[in-house]
């Protein structure tokens, strides 16, 4: 009961105290992560009528810890994966998805897999990490970015996934990477 307690004073302390100067969510609500300040290393377009709807069961499952089950509504929609290699060098990977749109909205998956490793979700049995971005209050907010951070560490395959949300199949969007800060 203890530790429960810890938990839940840790969550109220990170919601009152993380909010930035301009009076925004903080820090634990917020849709991605702070990209670095330059010009991506690589950019790339697509469009979530590339892609098709997976079963999603294997994001919640302890094998990936995505997201909880409760957020499926976030990734119903069309899903479209693309790989990304990392070297130990690199430093962490940095991902953002851009909808062309303010009707389309996206989700975010970052999944780090080991190099030898060639399936894709929702096939892939497992991962060593997996970061998401998602509206997660309102479950959608067409036309926001969604961005999320990788720590880097060795050479790793990562798998950037992006999700239609409230089963959107369809709509332009654009993905930044950037290696390191």
């Amino acid at each position: 009961m203890r530790t429960a307690s810890l938990v839940a004073l840790s969550s109220l302390l990170l919601l009152t105290t993380g909010c930035p100067e301009d009076g925004g969510i903080g820090p634990f609500l917020t849709n991605g992560a702070e990209m670095p300040e330059r010009d991506p290393d690589t950019e790339w377009d697509g469009n979530l009528s590339d892609g098709s709807i997976i079963d999603i069961d294997w994001a919640s499952s302890g094998a990936f810890g995505c997201y909880p089950g409760t957020e499926n509504v976030n990734f119903t929609g069309n899903h479209v994966f693309v790989d990304e290699a990392i070297g130990e060098d690199m430093g962490d990977f940095h991902v953002r998805v851009n909808p062309s749109d303010p009707t389309v909205d996206v989700s975010l998956y970052a999944i780090k897999v080991g190099t030898s490793t060639t399936d894709y979700p929702p096939d892939l049995a497992s991962a060593i990490a997996c970061d998401t971005s998602f509206d997660r209050e309102n479950n959608g907010n067409p036309g926001v970015s969604e961005a999320a951070t990788v720590q880097a560490g060795n050479a790793y395959r990562i798998i950037v996934g992006v999700a239609g949300a409230n089963d959107q199949t369809s709509g332009a969007y654009d993905v930044e990477v950037w290696y390191g800060d």
